[in-house]
């Protein structure tokens, strides 16, 4: 360390490892110990101990927004792995599940319109199901009740549903359009399983479709 640019390289990477520690007390002592040491000013440590932690703090708050798109997004949704490619859906099904629990005396009417299979996402298609049994039997539907239909990690997902709608005052025409949205994704869906199917089997399926109608 007796040259030049190997004081620097150590200053570098001593002013680094400073950067990491949360006290401000920290720095400032072992910035002094450094600066005897390689007999430098304190302050000029310090400098470059406060340039890497603003840089620190920078990538920091990259990775958390970025780790805040992804959850949006729904990507590594370990949970509710339907989310990320039916994302429209899966924020109006959310949406809706939370006023549901909310106004538990709208379940009849939305569940005349809107039956389980046409919820886009498997994980809260049985989330509805469930809190809407226990609606419909006039049992309790906290996620305590709940609790023994799911895993722990299942009953978090949820729980950051509540909390995520917690302080929307969503009105009966928001579950509305929240029921529509869903209804939408659905048919979607219906039309790209049909764009998928051979035509022989699209004949069969509308030829099913007509006798339904009947």
């Amino acid at each position: 360390m007796e040259s030049a640019d190997g004081r620097v390289a150590y200053l570098t990477g001593a002013a680094e490892l400073l950067a990491t520690l949360e006290s401000r007390m920290e720095q400032e002592v072992y910035a002094g110990k450094l600066a005897e040491e390689i007999g430098i000013d304190r302050s000029a440590i310090m400098m470059q101990v406060d340039k890497n932690s603003k840089k620190r703090q920078k990538q920091q708050q990259q990775r958390q927004f970025r780790a805040f798109q992804q959850q949006t997004a729904g990507i590594g949704d370990d949970i509710n792995p339907d989310k990320a490619k039916n994302l429209r859906a899966a924020s109006a099904e959310e949406a809706l599940l939370a006023y549901l629990v909310k106004y538990p005396d709208r379940a009849e009417e939305i569940y005349g319109r809107l039956p389980p299979e046409k919820f886009s996402t498997s994980f809260n298609r049985r989330v509805y199901q469930v809190i809407m049994g226990k609606i419909m039997d006039g049992k309790d539907y906290s996620l305590t009740d709940i609790s023994g239909e799911f895993s722990v990690d299942e009953i978090g997902a949820i729980a950051r549903i509540f909390a995520k709608h917690h302080d929307a005052s969503a009105t009966w025409k928001d579950a509305q359009e929240y029921i529509n949205v869903i209804e939408e994704e659905h048919a979607k869906l219906r039309v790209e399983d049909v764009a998928a199917v051979p035509t022989q089997s699209i004949e069969a399926y509308l030829a099913e479709l007509k006798a339904k109608k009947k």
